[in-house]
C-alpha cells in the first residue's frame, strides 16, 4: 500500500485530482472511486470528503454512466441470445459497483 501523505489539506487535493483523472476515462459508481481512492493509500475522512465533493459537483453522472457502460457491453455481445446478454451486463455492472436498482432500470431500458 502507499505511504499516505502527512498534510491533510495537500492529502485531499491528491485524492479529489486522482478521483477526477479517474472519472475522465470513464464513468465511474462511488463505490468504485471510494475503493480506488482506499487503494491508493486514502484515509476514510479524506475519502468520504472527496466523493461528497464530487456529488455535489454531480460529476457522478449515474444514469448516464450505466447506461454507456451496458450499451457499450451489449455492443461486444452481439450474436449472443437476449437475456443471456442481459445476464452478463448485470454481472459487469454489479461488479462496477453500481447498485440492483440502477442495474434493474438501465437493463428495462435497453
Amino acid at each position: 500500500m502507499k505511504k499516505k501523505p502527512e498534510n491533510a489539506p495537500e492529502n485531499k487535493t491528491k485524492a479529489l485530482n486522482y478521483a477526477q483523472l479517474l472519472l475522465k476515462f470513464r464513468p465511474r459508481s462511488e463505490k468504485e472511486i471510494s475503493w480506488r481512492l482506499k487503494e491508493g493509500g486514502f484515509d476514510a475522512q479524506v475519502i468520504q470528503e472527496v466523493v461528497e465533493g464530487l456529488k455535489a459537483k454531480v460529476l457522478f453522472e449515474k444514469e448516464k454512466g450505466v447506461l454507456e457502460i451496458a450499451k457499450e457491453k451489449l455492443g461486444e455481445l452481439q450474436g449472443i441470445d437476449t437475456q443471456k446478454a442481459k445476464r452478463r451486463i448485470y454481472s459487469h455492472l454489479l461488479r462496477r459497483g453500481f447498485s440492483l436498482e440502477e442495474i434493474t432500470e438501465t437493463l428495462d431500458n435497453l
